[in-house]
């Protein structure tokens, strides 16, 4: 009788349970790595809000540099997201709901792709007929200024430029508030 493990010799098993022990630690590490970007939620870290309005990180589609101060005396919805994330294709269509029903009541949505080329971002936005602004924040300093951590992140932005939320919810509630409609 070979024993219970049936293994041809001791060293093999060894060899098993040590790439076993390996691949735990693994799925400890990766599941520990995606609790931290999606529940520590995104930080106020950084510059103030106020002087990140002045910071031209963003450009259009076309490559022209974009304020945030440009949008003070407006509602601002923005989206920091990517054209890989599943989840973020996912709320395409209720952005363009939002959008669509907000558009004339006081809150502008605007996406900012991270790290994502123009050309790239061009084609995604056509092929999913999103019609509110696309920018494109080619480096992440954006997404670092604001303490974008996972994606999407939405962040809420009052007529001063203040931030009244950011967080990885469509917030609702807000957006009821802002503009009369029942998001």
């Amino acid at each position: 009788m070979r024993g219970v493990f049936f293994y041809k010799s001791r060293s093999s098993f060894l060899i098993k349970i040590q790439l076993g022990i390996r691949l735990i630690l693994l799925v400890c590490m990766v599941c520990g790595m995606s609790y931290i970007a999606v529940y520590a939620g995104p930080s106020n870290q950084g510059l103030s809000k106020a002087e990140a309005t002045d910071v031209s990180t963003l450009t259009d589609l076309s490559g022209r540099p974009v304020l945030l101060s440009d949008y003070l005396g407006q509602n601002v919805l923005l989206v920091f997201t990517t054209t890989w994330c599943p989840h973020c294709v996912t709320v395409i269509p209720d952005l363009k709901r939002i959008d669509n029903d907000s558009r004339d009541k006081g809150l502008k949505v605007v996406a900012v792709y991270v790290n994502e080329s123009s050309g790239k971002v061009t084609r995604f936005k056509a092929r999913h007929g999103m019609p509110y602004e696309v920018l494109l924040d080619l480096k992440g300093d954006m997404a670092y200024i604001y303490g974008i951590h996972g994606v999407p992140t939405f962040i809420v932005l009052d007529t001063r430029g203040k931030v009244v939320y950011n967080g990885y919810d469509i917030p609702s509630d807000i957006i009821s508030r802002i503009t009369g409609n029942r998001i």
